[in-house]
């Protein structure tokens, strides 16, 4: 958006700003969450879903209209919209030019690169030390737009899936389809949906996570695509990281079967291709015993967690154990008796009838996304399971749960983790995301809180509170043989 109140209120004293050193921080609370720096006069305050104070600096200086982010783009709270102009004299991309001036500084200053930890003290010699520091790369972190750690970790997430990822870097860059030249990089709220392609927005910041020399890459363009194409997710509210996710790769898959599958006559993508498994639904008539089996594809599994271990933590019972993954795995594919108001119509019967079902995976995935279900919702109540539940960083074998043949299997069941992705909090709709990693460049486990990287362990991995798991299938071992 062109913004009219560039004049009045773009005042600030470029040198001044050129001075000042470090990173940016509220002024009011010192959060480096979601800094936004005043363009009238270059005082820095946190966003308005932080803690507001930059909100409440506009509120009691009317005329300041306009201010900048840490990922340099600029706003107007009087048109409550993104800016693509300047003024005149070209002060807002000086300022921008100041503020990458000071990131590149800052990323000069750190460590050259993540050292992973040590599990025991050892000497080590100078060269030693250079050969560790240049054998580990530095991974790049995803800012927080303001309450947007439910995307970040998600995409961190999607970004430690080599072959997924190797997908999107290597795709063509897809222009715009808009009959005018565009003219701004970031989507406004004057742009139609039809003319946002989120499969763009994420190639390039999947793209930029991998060739980034920076400390943190800035996600606003895929933030404010996501913001015209599903309404659910405008605003700085905290979001759900798995409504997210679903909503991401279904949309990435729609997207992609239209600009790629329908030209070579398949709806095949790498989304379905990567993700996509098939359930067995088997339903049996109590009454005539009659079965009826149907295939359900699915891009993710949501396990509730078995009620034993819900009791227990809440009264506190003994000796029921520690919940492990496979018991939420059994507890979604036992054979279960519909409900009253589920029994299924029964077509020898002509009925509804009381009935049983009972899940079995038919084909896996390349990947396997696992949603432990911990938010729980009611007329009156909203609140979030958060017992600890065990999984295995390697060897999970899901051949308990296949259905059951004599033919040789084509695929292997056994999956390695590859990230998780968990909530830090009690509440729903509130606290705080961040995810682990396993990065094959790096060789290790990372952890990714927004902007911020750092080296983690398995210990910490296997002991987190996991809300989403991705893991990795394994090959099996004659596949590569001739």
């Amino acid at each position: 958006m062109e913004c009219p109140h560039l004049e009045q209120s773009v005042i600030v004293d470029s040198s001044k700003l050129r001075s000042q050193a470090g990173p940016l921080y509220c002024n009011a609370c010192r959060t480096h969450k979601s800094p936004w720096l005043c363009l009238s006069c270059g005082l820095v305050h946190c966003g308005r879903y932080v803690n507001g104070h930059s909100k409440g600096h506009q509120e009691s200086h009317p005329k300041h209209l306009v201010c900048i982010d840490a990922s340099l783009v600029a706003y107007c709270y009087e048109c409550d919209d993104n800016i693509i102009n300047d003024t005149a004299d070209g002060k807002i991309q000086a300022v921008r030019n100041i503020l990458l001036e000071r990131e590149r500084a800052l990323d000069s200053s750190m460590n050259a690169s993540l050292e992973p930890p040590s599990k025991q003290m050892k000497l080590t010699t100078a060269s030693e030390e250079n050969s560790s520091s240049q054998s580990h790369p530095k991974l790049a972190g995803l800012r927080n737009l303001g309450n947007t750690c439910f995307m970040n970790s998600v995409l961190q997430s999607l970004s430690n899936i080599q072959d997924f990822c190797f997908y999107f870097r290597h795709l063509p860059a897809i222009a715009p389809p808009t009959n005018g030249p565009r003219t701004n990089q970031y989507h406004t709220r004057q742009s139609k949906p039809e003319d946002v392609c989120l499969v763009e927005e994420f190639r390039k910041t999947i793209s930029d996570l991998s060739e980034s020399k920076v400390t943190a890459v800035s996600p606003d363009a895929l933030f404010s695509a996501l913001w015209k194409v599903a309404p659910m997710f405008r605003g700085y509210q905290q979001q759900d990281a798995h409504e997210f996710m679903r909503y991401l790769l279904d949309r990435l898959h729609h997207e992609l079967d239209t600009l790629v599958g329908q030209k070579n006559g398949d709806s095949t993508t790498i989304v379905n291709r990567m993700f996509g498994g098939v359930l067995r639904n088997e339903v049996d008539c109590l009454e005539c015993r009659q079965k009826y089996v149907k295939h359900d594809p699915f891009l993710d599994l949501s396990l509730g967690i078995p009620e034993k271990f819900v009791r227990r933590t809440k009264s506190k019972e003994k000796d029921v154990g520690v919940c492990r993954l496979r018991d939420c795995l059994s507890h979604f594919c036992d054979l279960e008796e519909l409900s009253e108001s589920e029994q299924y119509l029964c077509e020898k019967c002509r009925q509804r009838q009381r009935s049983t079902k009972k899940f079995f995976l038919r084909d896996l995935p390349q990947v396997l996304c696992l949603h432990l279900k911990r938010f729980r919702y009611s007329t009156s109540v909203r609140s979030k399971l958060d017992m600890f539940v065990q999984f295995p960083l390697e060897g999970l074998d899901l051949s308990q749960f296949m259905v059951s043949g004599d033919e040789t299997p084509t695929r292997s069941t056994l999956y390695d983790l590859s990230a998780v992705v968990v909530h830090h909090g009690s509440g729903v709709g509130c606290g705080h995301y961040t995810a682990y990693g396993h990065s094959a460049k790096a060789g290790g486990w990372f952890h990714f809180n927004d902007s911020t990287v750092t080296w983690s362990t398995p210990d910490a991995v296997s002991n987190s509170k996991a809300y989403l798991l991705f893991y990795r299938q394994r090959p099996l071992p004659h596949a590569n043989k001739v």
